[in-house]
């Protein structure tokens, strides 16, 4: 809880300002200060710790995330880029460095993070899911197909994984393929929104329209605001006709 959140807060900074040369206090007390959303903090936190013991592979990639949710990019891969010479097998920074290259549009590299860190951790159907995004977005369809397929190797039980695996095999053309990963995570998942629209328009392409309604309508009410609007746009359409 929150609660217990903002004591071990109090507990470590006790401990971190009594043994103020040990690395592994600063960066404990900086991961509960990223819990509870204070950057302010857990940023310089993080480089004390950093200076204390500069291999710190952990502490380097910790504070690239705090630094691209502060919106500083640049400092941001710096960090990343440390913890990977510190540690060329931490998945989470390859990974991590990734996202925000991909989010720069800087796909080559961006691509070969997200390989290398899909090779250190297969059993992770989150990095396979976000391998298989930024190859989206870079236009590789064949690479997005293999990435999704193996976040469904990774974790059969992944709602998202198939309904990721479901909107690349419809982009490809793979119509009843990707219907069938539709049905299987709303079925792992009967309230996952972007299954339900994602299954909608499958249905409308069948003219299973009733059904089809149905999902649009349960999808309308979804917290995100981007299935909500697709799905209430289709709505009104149908209505229209």
């Amino acid at each position: 809880s929150a609660g217990q959140t903002s004591e071990a807060r109090a507990v470590l900074q006790t401990a971190a300002t009594r043994a103020v040369s040990n690395p592994l206090l600063w960066y404990e007390l900086a991961t509960v200060e990223l819990k509870l959303g204070d950057l302010d903090h857990a940023i310089p936190d993080l480089r004390r710790a950093i200076v204390l013991r500069p291999s710190f592979a952990d502490a380097q990639d910790s504070l690239g995330s705090a630094l691209a949710q502060a919106g500083d990019r640049t400092a941001a891969a710096t960090a990343f880029r440390a913890a990977l010479a510190a540690n060329p097998y931490d998945s989470s920074a390859h990974a991590n460095l990734g996202r925000l290259l991909a989010s720069t549009g800087s796909w080559p590299e961006a691509l070969f993070q997200f390989d290398r860190a899909v090779r250190l951790n297969r059993a992770d159907a989150s990095l396979h899911i976000d391998d298989a995004i930024a190859h989206i977005q870079a236009h590789d369809m064949a690479g997005a197909l293999s990435a999704a397929r193996a976040a469904v190797v990774a974790d059969p039980r992944s709602a998202r994984a198939h309904d990721l695996l479901g909107q690349i095999l419809i982009q490809t053309g793979k119509t009843s393929s990707a219907r069938a990963e539709f049905e299987t995570a709303l079925t792992l998942d009967p309230k996952l929104s972007q299954a339900q629209l994602d299954l909608a328009e499958t249905l409308i392409l069948a003219n299973d329209i009733p059904r089809a309604l149905d999902l649009l309508r349960q999808a309308a009410a979804s917290s995100d605001p981007a299935v909500a609007q697709q799905a209430n746009s289709l709505l009104n359409q149908a209505a229209g006709h």
